[in-house]
Order: structure tokens, then sequence, then C-alpha cells
């Protein structure tokens, strides 16, 4: 263990050369006692809230009575046909399963022409049909009651739950602080035409969200579409004042249970845990939910470089996986640009989108307008507690529009608490993490060594952290600035997982390093302006330790620019001298070469390639070597 009690103002890494470790003084420049203290106070106030916080989750069952209940999420585009004056059976889209909740969203309910889109038209009538045409239909499936319906235009809403019946644990009458918000990003940003429509409300001590949206259409337009989910999350508003049910005569809502166990702040003690009495609760927003439910016609399609001819010829080859893996919802999702930490189950039914009405067949008419078959329609959730999907389908019979309804089931637990047995937990903890107020030692090693490192293969190190004496420790690694941001590390290749944590006596904590060469590094560290070095500074109370982290690049062409690997050198891999200038990179010339057979295969960059295989090639590639 090596204790940073002196800063050494050395000259910079830039001057000594990558081979030379940061020092300590670029670890965590100097600070004011004074700052020191109360930056020190705040950082283990936060670290003490979040240890609370996981301790109380996962005692929930101690103090709280865990509910389960089966929530059916539907959603269905209809293309602005009267389906309630049709008469459809709806029995297939409200599946088989009897639900605790049935969430139904409609969307397109009428046309969305310029009256019904500025003067509301038809739209509260037709949401009306709905509402009856719902309510008849569910009564084949059981004794329901609503909730709260909500309608903007074209997009419906309407939340039923179970009526009271002998011995239920869960109904209509325990959806309490019932509240409903719309949200228009439609023409000029803010008509009805696209949008949302949210209604939430607290079930038992649980509070639920469910949001029906119709998003931007048009095949190339997915910034538009990431831009209304990110527009309805953030204009979506529930005011208490406008609540009813259990909480009607209060000025903000109730904390919810996610709030009183995981959102805690870096203040101290007492008011990190005691339900945040201090936070304001007149307004919620939809991710201030324990869980959401986003349900509708996203009208995300599949990649527009992917020809609408092969789009037909994969969907009637229920070639699912080449279209999933070209779903642009998919693709958004996984590049984090759009429905950051929701959740969606695997697609495992047909595209919902463009039929012929009346029919199962895909819109292929010479005389209509051709659109690729997608899934446009889909169900998404997020939440911290353990929801499960048990069903995710399409109804494929039903054929009054050109989308077919999609239905997604839950299996929800819901948590009844008990403000006695809870408060007694919480102190019980909290004396815990006070019953000891020695300073607390810790143990750690000082150097680990990731060994060699490849572009884009992952390096895994895990470092234990061991209490050797005193009170409970709660140690971080600090920032290597003064800034105040939690990323412990400015290294981009580099990855601290978790970056705090509290240890108890005769514990460990175990630390989780990843080294990544991604393009962005692998530049710089091929012209060796940077190496794999770094210094994280530990700090528990008032002592650091300073941990080493090295390893050995091996050199590679991916990363590098065209300019530079025109640059002809001997093989990358054995970081040679230049030899001569290519008016061509090697390197592409031998990739272009070797698809050259391929040339006549339109789905070539289509298909996702194998990872072992594109290893091969990159070594081949850097070595050299066929």
């Amino acid at each position: 263990v090596q204790e940073m009690v002196d800063f050494d103002f050395l000259s910079s890494a830039e001057a000594r050369g990558p081979d030379v470790f940061p020092a300590s003084s670029e670890v965590l420049m100097p600070q004011s006692a004074t700052k020191r203290a109360r930056e020190t106070e705040e950082d283990v106030a936060f670290i003490r809230g979040r240890w609370l916080a996981a301790e109380l989750s996962r005692s929930s069952a101690s103090f709280g009575e865990r509910v389960d209940i089966t929530v059916a999420c539907l959603t269905w585009n209809v293309n602005g046909k009267n389906v309630a004056a049709q008469e459809v059976d709806l029995r297939e889209w409200l599946g088989s399963r009897r639900a605790s909740i049935f969430a139904i969203g409609a969307q397109e309910m009428v046309d969305l022409t310029a009256v019904n889109v500025v003067a509301d038209g038809k739209s509260a009538k037709r949401a009306d049909e709905w509402r009856r045409m719902l309510d008849r239909a569910l009564e084949a499936v059981g004794d329901y009651e609503l909730v709260a319906q909500r309608h903007m235009v074209g997009v419906l809403l309407c939340v039923y739950a179970e009526a009271r019946r002998p011995g239920a644990t869960f109904g209509a009458w325990a959806c309490t602080e019932v509240c409903s918000g719309v949200a228009g990003c439609g023409v000029m940003g803010m008509l009805g035409n696209k949008g949302g429509v949210s209604i939430r409300f607290r079930a038992l001590d649980t509070t639920l969200c469910f949001v029906c949206a119709h998003m931007a259409a048009h095949r190339d337009n997915v910034e538009g579409r990431n831009a209304d989910f990110a527009a309805i999350s953030s204009k979506t508003e529930f005011r208490a004042a406008e609540a009813r049910g259990g909480g009607a005569w209060r000025s903000s809502f109730l904390p919810s249970v996610d709030a009183r166990l995981l959102r805690d702040k870096p203040h101290a003690i007492d008011s990190v845990f005691f339900e945040q009495a201090d936070a304001d609760l007149s307004v919620l927003r939809v991710e201030e939910h324990d869980v959401v439910y986003w349900l509708g016609d996203l009208n995300y399609r599949v990649h527009s470089g992917i020809s609408t001819a092969d789009c037909f010829e994969r969907a009637e080859a229920r070639d699912f996986e080449f279209l999933k893996a070209n779903d642009q919802l998919n693709v958004e999702r996984a590049a984090g640009r759009v429905f950051e930490g929701y959740e969606e189950g695997d697609v495992t039914f047909p595209v919902t989108y463009k039929y012929q009405p009346g029919t199962s067949s895909l819109e292929k008419r010479p005389d209509k307008k051709l659109r690729a078959p997608a899934w446009c329609d889909r169900v998404l959730w997020k939440t911290r507690h353990p929801v499960v999907l048990a069903e995710y389908a399409s109804a494929q019979s039903l054929v009054a529009s050109d989308h077919k309804p999609v239905r997604a089931v839950f299996e929800t637990p819901l948590l009844k608490l008990d403000a006695d047995k809870l408060n007694r937990c919480k102190t019980d903890l909290v004396r815990r993490l006070f019953s000891q107020q020695e300073s607390p030692v810790v143990s750690i090693g000082d150097l680990v060594d990731v060994g060699t490192v490849e572009y884009g293969e992952a390096v895994t190190k895990t470092v234990r952290l061991g209490h050797v004496s005193g009170g409970p420790a709660h140690w971080r690694f600090v920032p290597p600035t003064t800034r105040r941001r939690r990323a412990p590390t400015e290294k981009p290749w580099l990855t601290v997982d978790p970056w705090y944590g509290t240890v108890f006596p005769g514990e460990t904590s175990e630390v989780r390093l990843e080294v990544f060469v991604d393009a962005r590094s692998a530049k710089h560290l091929n012209a060796r302006t940077e190496a794999l070095r770094d210094a994280l500074c530990l700090r528990c109370g008032n002592v650091d330790h300073l941990l080493k982290i090295t390893g050995d690049w091996r050199p590679s062409a991916w990363g590098a620019s065209l300019d530079e690997l025109c640059v002809r050198r001997s093989p990358p891999s054995s970081g040679g001298a230049t030899t001569t200038t290519t008016p061509v990179p090697v390197e592409l010339w031998r990739l272009v070469d070797a698809l050259h057979p391929s040339r006549r295969d339109p789905r070539l960059f289509f298909e996702p390639g194998d990872p072992a295989e594109i290893r091969r090639i990159r070594a081949a590639i850097d070595a050299d070597r066929p």
C-alpha cells in the first residue's frame, strides 16, 4: 500500500514520455484542507446513503408485503378506422391471461386531418366509443373498472384494474394518486398528431406509469423518433393537485418505493434517507416512478440501407434474426441514443406493418404506397424491480388496420410497506454504520498488470480491497482533478466498477478493472503519444492509496486513418520503422482483394460478422500474413 502524503509536482506526462506513470500531483491536484474535508464529508454521506438504499432494497421482505400482479400492455394503430363501430372481436388481442391491470393504447383512432389535429374534431367522441367497446370486451375476461382514460387527437390510453373481489390483495380500489398527462410533439413540435399520453398512479406503495406514444414517421427519420422520445419524457408532467384517489387532498405525491430505497442525495445521513422530506414531489415526470411501461406505434423501421424488396423477402421468409439485427430501435438502443435503461422482450412475432387492410398479407399492391415491412409497434419497460415479461405477441387475426396489434404481459411485484417495520429496519442499519467510530484501515495492492491488450478485445482484472481494522470503511476512487465528477479516471480505455463502496470488518470488496481499446484510443497508442499506464487514487477517510495500472499495447492498423496507413511500416504488431509510402493502404487493398469474389452478393455488408472470424482477420492484417 502506498499512501499519498506529499504531492510531488513533476513535469507533465508528455514531457516524461508515455511509459512513465503520472506523478501523484497529476493523479489528484492538491486542495485546501477545508475543501478536501467538505468533499470527503459529502462523499462519505453519498456512499452511506447508497449502501443504506441497497441494503433496504435487499431487505424489503422484512418491512413490506410483496403482492404479485399481472400487467397487460396492449397497443394498436388502427389507421383511422372506426373499429368500435365494426364490432371487431378483440379476444386474441386481449389474450388468454387474466391480468390485474390492462393498459390499452390506440394510435390514429381518428384520421390525422387538420381539423382533427387543431380542433380535436371527432377525437373526444371516438375515445368514448373506444372506452365502451373495451368495457364490453373486458366483460368476457373478468370484472374490471376504468382507472383512468386520456386521449390526444389520435392517441388514446385506457387503464383498467380488477374490481373488488373476495380475497383479492389488489384491484382498482388500491390505485391511488391517479393522474394523467399529454405531450404533443407533432407539427411545430407541439401539436398532437404525434406525441404521447400518460397515466400514472400508486398501486399499493409501488408507483406505475404508462406511456402510449405515436412517434415520427418515415424510414429515414430516426433522429425525429429519438427526439420524440426525449420530448415526451421531458414534457410530460403529473401534478399532485390534479391527482385523484387516496392522495387527492395532498399538495404533493407520496414518495415512491424507488425514491425511498434507491434515490438518495449526497447530503447528511438524516436527509439522505428519511423519505426525502425535502424533495419537491408536487410535480413528477415519467421516469420518476418505480416501473414505467412504454407502448405504442414507435415507428422504428428496418435500416434504410436495406432495399424494400429485401425487407419483403426477409419478412415473408420469417428471417427475424436478420431484421432484428437491422431494426432501427435495436440499433439506437444499443448505441445509447434512445430508451436508455429500458428493456424489450425478444421479438418472435411477424412484422406489424404494413398490411393490406382486411387481410394478413403485406401491402405490395402497385397502386398503394410501398412501405418496407417493420416492427413499428412495440412495448418496452423500465424498472429497478424484478419485473418479468411473460408474453410478447401480436394478434394476426385482427385485420381492420394496416398495423397488427401487439400485446405484452408482465409479472410485476408490488410492495405494501409497513411504516413501523421500515423505520426499525432503517434504525438497525444506521446503527450498524455508526457502531464503531474508530478510523478504518484498508489494504489494496499497488500494481495491476493487465498484460498484452489488443484492439477491440476487453481485458478484465479483479482487485480485492480488504478491511484491516477500525469501523466501516467508506472508500472511493477520487477523480484525477478537483472537478466534481464521478469518473475516477480520464483514460477512455479504462473502466472501474464499482468506483465506491462500503466494506465492514472481516469483509472484502471487489473492484473490476476493464481495459478496452477502441478506435479513439488506438490512434494515440499507435502513435506512442499515449501508453497503457494509469494511476488510480483510492481514498478511505483521509488516507489515499495509489493503485497503478499497466499493460502492453499490441500496435494495430485498426483505428488508424487512411493517411496514416499509407505510410507503409513493417507489420504493426512488431512496431517496426517506416519503409515506404503507398498511394493506397496495403491493409485496405488486402481486404478489398479478399472480398472481391463476393462482390455480387448484395447482402454482403448487412449480415452481422462472426466475432471469431473478425478477430482472425484483424490478426492477419496486423501480422501481414494471409
